[in-house]
């Protein structure tokens, strides 16, 4: 609290007026330097009396810069609650409607299978759409468990495995996808990184989280074309930013990097990026459950996601996988 930040005459050779007694003005928030340049948040208290005949302005400040960073922390920290109670009821949900529409799928290709089999159809357009048939139900039974890694109830096949390794065969299967104007920049430690976990179920987050990037960089026009992958151990948090489990400790993870230099995203579509079926792209090009299934498989490995994008400028997601914690030091 500061007691008096400054007084400053007002007016003078005023006429006097009785005693000390203050008439407030007005209350304001105002934005200062202090001497190590930086800026202070004050509440400010204007007031006016009369002293040896001279009115004079008395301006008392509160330094409530430290207040407000703790409110502003509080609110980022309840919208991060909030938005991660979101993804888990949703995530139970789309896991038991998954379920039956599985068993659902299952009993719809079996009597097709049937059909096929044991019925002598000789009308080969008959026979065309009960095929096409059977290309469409194997496509939803791909979204069904894709809802169930974003609602955790996929297998998960948990081994120890070296994320060094996943993420190298994981640029092998993407660097025939891209094409030669964009620019891919990858950086893979020669040191083991040892996880425990299913490989399988990371390399698909990372693929998809790179075909992603594809389409955020295809429209660039009058800029290059970049996407970069990086691993490392993580020594920070993104700036602004920490995960629902406070305590973590950026130190026991590593750090997975997807970002681009696309379009980017605002604000309201970051917030829903990781729900099921929320998607930006153009009606038959994305199910909507490439993020979330990401989201979910990084939750199923005691990590965590985020994601910092800007308008025009790019995106760039960061995933936590806990070391393990036998692997030695490096």
């Amino acid at each position: 609290i500061l007691p008096c930040l400054w007084v400053k005459l007002w007016t003078e050779n005023n006429q006097s007026k009785d005693g000390f007694s203050p008439t407030h003005l007005s209350n304001r928030q105002i934005t200062m330097k202090n001497r190590k340049n930086e800026n202070i948040e004050l509440d400010a208290s204007f007031s006016k009396i009369f002293i040896q005949n001279k009115q004079v302005l008395i301006v008392v400040c509160r330094n409530f810069t430290e207040r407000n960073r703790l409110i502003k922390e509080k609110n980022e920290l309840k919208e991060q609650l909030y938005h991660a109670q979101r993804v888990e009821s949703l995530g139970r949900l789309a896991g038991g409607i998954a379920h039956e529409f599985n068993n659902i799928l299952h009993a719809l290709q079996g009597h097709i299978d049937i059909v096929l089999l044991f019925s002598k159809i000789e009308d080969e357009s008959a026979k065309k759409h009960l095929n096409s048939v059977m290309i469409l139900v194997e496509k939803v039974s791909n979204i069904t468990v894709q809802l169930l890694g974003f609602a955790r109830k996929s297998k998960f096949q948990e081994k120890i495995i070296n994320l060094k390794d996943v993420l190298s065969s994981t640029k092998e299967m993407f660097i025939p996808l891209v094409n030669k104007q964009i620019e891919l920049l990858m950086d893979i430690p020669q040191y083991d990184c040892i996880v425990k976990g299913d490989a399988l179920q990371l390399q698909q987050v990372f693929i998809n989280l790179l075909i992603n990037a594809i389409d955020a960089v295809e429209h660039n026009i009058d800029r290059p074309r970049r996407i970069s992958l990086e691993l490392k151990r993580a020594s920070t948090f993104p700036e602004n930013w920490k995960p629902l489990k406070t305590d973590a400790d950026p130190n026991d993870y590593y750090q997975i990097i997807v970002e681009d230099n696309g379009y980017g995203m605002e604000k309201e579509t970051m917030n829903q990026i990781f729900e099921p079926f929320f998607t930006t792209k153009e009606v038959g090009k994305g199910t909507g459950m490439g993020l979330a299934m990401a989201y979910g498989e990084i939750s199923n490995h005691k990590g965590f996601m985020y994601v910092k994008s800007q308008k025009d400028v790019g995106t760039a997601f960061f995933s936590y996988i806990p070391i393990f914690k036998d692997e030695g030091v490096h």
